[in-house]
């Protein structure tokens, strides 16, 4: 968006504020006005893996503090305007995963409760990063602001909550920021004292629902805590570390005498000094007013002289010790040769720390670029498995750094060919080797084992089986699970995530099917028979097929797709005939007939078309098995029913209207035309849609693998779509087209960084804007969220969404709510919701 666009709409905005304020005043008799408390409150929900876990009564941690919530969301003051963050339910081991559920505003409890219902727990604890966004939410007509973090667990993101503590401290505005340790035990709590402590938050660790409630309302009615006193200064310190440390790796500090919690510490070159924050330097953290002893800090990266350091406030540098970094001692276990496509194991030394991964790739190829299978190092514990890659040939064993820019070590090996290894060498011989001791970093926050049964369909003999389940999601541990003895009802823990589960019955009979297993509910599944049909026996929600893995009766010859390109992609699926357009960033699961264990089959195909916006999933169902009319309306098409879920989602039901429009049964041949869709209704589905979609099988270049697209640097285009005004006031809608007229087309060069961040779009903005990352190739920024008190509310807000590597789409989202007769009096809508929809596309022109 051009600086002139920016303009345009904080003038539409000012202009919307100016017209409601006159329209109550003539509109009203003179009311006295109420005084604004210009408080704002933010809410940081946990829901990572480990609030799968069970509290006395064995009822989970997740399920007490949605309950919990709806009561608070219920009961609070809704004056103070509320914001809600959720973190680590839509990705494991993904530190980004942060979502911002709601915005500050006044919110509608029922409707906030039922979407917090919806989250699913799954993945890391990004405590630090979570703050930083929740001071970012607070509305810059707040005078002071609550940050109310509930959580079950530490940081396991590579960041430091306390010193995140220590800026919120010097805000410009107070910032309390209090914890609420659900479900803490009390060391665990006094690592997270620091952050109410730098704030004058509070600290309260509830143990039970009924505590949790109270721990909630005690921090809505509290008071401002004062001012702390200011903490004694270090008194004599030294370090009790070695003269060596091992480049990249963890160690746990301890030092003589006394330090704050805001007291910063770690190494620096040598004789500098303070350098800026890092995973090597940052706050000692801590609880009360004594810091950590001893503290945790990762050695820097390169080799050479440096110091550890302490530094007090007002006081600098007042503790020097010389270290030397040396080399690490990271490597692989010898590999020699293993069978195409089968999986092999290995081992290695190295730093284990989040993001690092190890993958397979050619030799001489590129740091970035490698073949199919990979994995996370971190929480492996120095053993993995992979997949080798089908092809024979030579190939490389890879160790990649976060960023998976650098190779920080390898191992050759050879696939379906003969290769020795000369070197020998093996991580047991690396750790003898390492001069200094390791402290293993923060890991995935833990997801409980979870319990599962298998058994066969009824009419079957019991009889002694060969189980077998296999992993599927790709954030999960790749081992299949395989017991070395027969079982008639196969049982086992497993971490929670689809599988595909096989065994073969008497008479070389084949049983299969894709099972999800999730905690908190019974997990006993019903594998079918493969030819046979699905059997009826799973209760919603865990059956024995998924219908996603491509269908029992179809072997796996029916393919899905997943549709990047903007004008849509052409699907037809051989096996069933099915056709259609499916719009941009959708995926369709692999089409299927539903069976009976009798062995009836349905006449048409069934299908399940999804995309995820903003951690939503939403789905469109082809002749559904069961679809209950409360979900949503079905109509019917040349291919049977097609159903979606009660939406006023324009996009949502853009993208219905574009598959209802193309959908048929056609020949083994033929296939839709994406160019035949209705103009209107693929422009609707596209210009929401997130480019959130794994590896793509439609159109669209520039794919690179997790997701992310890198555009490319040089001169870009922008070129404006039409303006969608519903609802709003004929000098309003003309004041937002305007804006929008200004900036039909521009011409700039850009520089992108490595990975992708927005920034050089906006550019040219008169204000900061902070950009959200919400999916892979998707981003948010709020450009204005104005509360007018009782009057109403504004919000303009921004959209991006990576296409491929040469055109970006956007979308200007401006709303304003208004009362409904303050609105109607403006010649506006009588719902008193106005709101705009412009688009556009920024093309890479060399």
């Amino acid at each position: 968006m051009t600086q002139s666009g920016i303009r345009a709409a904080l003038a539409a905005a000012t202009l919307c504020a100016f017209a409601a304020a006159q329209a109550n005043a003539q509109s009203s008799p003179p009311q006295p006005t109420t005084p604004q408390s210009g408080k704002a409150a933010i809410l940081i929900l946990d829901a990572s893996g480990s609030m799968w876990g069970q509290l006395d009564g064995g009822i989970t941690k997740i399920e007490v503090a949605r309950e919990v919530m709806g009561q608070f969301f219920a009961t609070r003051d809704a004056t103070i305007p509320l914001g809600v963050i959720a973190y680590g339910h839509n990705r494991r081991g993904d530190c980004s995963d942060i979502e911002i559920i709601a915005r500050a505003g006044s919110q509608n409890p029922g409707a906030l409760s039922q979407r917090l219902n919806r989250i699913n727990p799954r993945g890391m604890t990004p405590i630090s990063e979570s703050l930083r966004i929740a001071a970012r939410e607070i509305p810059p007509t707040a005078e002071e602001a609550d940050i109310i973090l509930v959580t079950d667990g530490l940081e396991t993101c590579d960041a430091d909550p306390c010193a995140v503590a220590a800026q919120l401290a010097q805000e410009g505005i107070k910032i309390r920021a209090h914890v609420v340790g659900f479900g803490l035990s009390e060391q665990q709590a006094n690592a997270l004292a620091c952050v109410p402590d730098q704030t004058g938050g509070q600290l309260l660790r509830p143990q039970s629902g009924a505590e949790l409630t109270d721990a909630l309302n005690q921090i809505a009615a509290a008071e401002p805590m004062p001012e702390p006193e200011p903490e004694p200064t270090v008194q004599e310190n030294f370090f009790d570390i070695g003269p060596k440390a091992e480049a990249g790796h963890t160690y746990r500090i301890s030092y003589k005498g006394t330090a704050r919690p805001v007291d910063y510490a770690g190494f620096t070159r040598r004789g500098e000094a303070e350098p800026d924050v890092s995973p090597s330097y940052g706050v000692i953290g801590g609880s009360g007013k004594t810091g950590n002893n001893p503290f945790t800090k990762q050695a820097p990266p390169e080799p050479g002289d440096y110091d550890l350091i302490l530094s007090v406030a007002g006081q600098g540098v007042i503790a020097r010790q010389a270290i030397e970094v040396v080399s690490s001692s990271n490597g692989f276990d010898p590999i020699g040769s293993v069978e195409p496509g089968k999986r092999f194991r290995f081992t290695w030394r190295g730093p284990d720390r989040v993001e690092q991964r190890v993958v397979i790739a050619r030799p001489g190829d590129p740091a970035g670029t490698y073949e199919g299978d990979w994995g996370y190092a971190l929480h492996k514990n120095g053993r993995m498995g992979l997949r080798a890659p089908a092809e024979p040939g030579l190939y490389e064993l890879r160790y990649l750094s976060a960023s998976r820019k650098e190779i920080l070590f390898s191992r050759t090996f050879g696939v379906g060919v003969p290769y020795e290894d000369a070197d020998l060498t093996t991580s047991a011989e690396l750790a003898e080797r390492a001069l200094a001791a390791t402290q293993a970093a923060p890991g995935q926050d833990p997801l409980p084992m979870v319990p599962a049964t298998f058994r066969l369909p009824d009419g079957f003999p019991p009889t002694p089986l060969s189980w077998s389940a296999v992993p599927l999601d790709p954030d999960m541990s790749p081992e299949a699970w395989a017991p070395q003895s027969d079982m008639v009802v196969g049982e086992g823990e497993f971490e929670p995530g689809r599988y595909e589960v096989s065994t073969m019955g008497p008479g070389e009979t084949e049983f299969r099917g894709v099972v999800e297993i999730v905690p908190g509910q019974p997990n006993d599944f019903v594998i079918p028979l493969v030819g046979g049909g699905e059997a009826e026996q799973n209760p919603p929600g865990q059956r024995g097929d998924a219908g996603s893995s491509g269908g029992s009766t179809l072997a796996g010859e029916s393919q899905g797709m997943a549709c990047r390109s903007p004008t849509g992609c052409a699907y037809h699926d051989p096996v069933t005939g099915l056709a259609l357009i499916l719009p941009q960033g959708w995926d369709i699961d692999p089409p299927f007939f539903y069976e009976t264990a009798g062995g009836a089959r349905a006449g048409l195909p069934s299908a399940t078309l999804s995309r995820t916006i903003g951690g939503d999933m939403q789905q469109i169902m082809l002749n559904p098995r069961q679809w209950m009319t409360s979900s949503g309306p079905c109509t019917d098409t040349p291919a049977g029913e097609l159903c979606r879920a009660t939406s006023t989602d324009v996009a949502y039901l853009g993208a219905f209207e574009v598959v209802r429009s193309s959908l048929r049964i056609a020949a083994a041949s033929a296939a839709p035309d994406p160019s035949a869709a209705p103009r209107s209704t693929a422009s609707a589905a596209g210009a929401g849609a997130s480019a959130g979609a794994g590896a793509s099988a439609g159109a669209g270049t520039g794919s690179s693998r997790g997701g992310d697209i890198q555009p490319r640097n040089g001169r870009w285009t922008v070129t404006l779509g039409r303006t969608v005004v519903e609802g709003c006031p004929a000098m309003i809608a003309e004041q937002i087209r305007g804006a929008g007229l200004e900036r039909r087309s521009g011409t700039r060069e850009m520089t992108f960084s490595d990975p992708f961040h927005p920034g050089p779009l906006m550019a040219d903005a008169p204000m900061q804007v902070g950009w959200s990352r919400t999916g892979p190739g998707s981003w948010q920024a709020t450009l204005v969220g104005q509360s007018m008190g009782p009057t109403g509310q504004i919000d303009v807000r921004l959209e991006l969404t990576v296409v491929s590597e040469t055109e970006l789409h956007e979308v200007n989202h401006f709303s304003m709510q208004l009362p409904a007769p303050l609105m109607a009096a403006l010649g506006g809508g009588g719902s008193g919701a106005c709101t705009s929809r412009t688009g556009a596309t920024w093309t890479w022109q060399g």
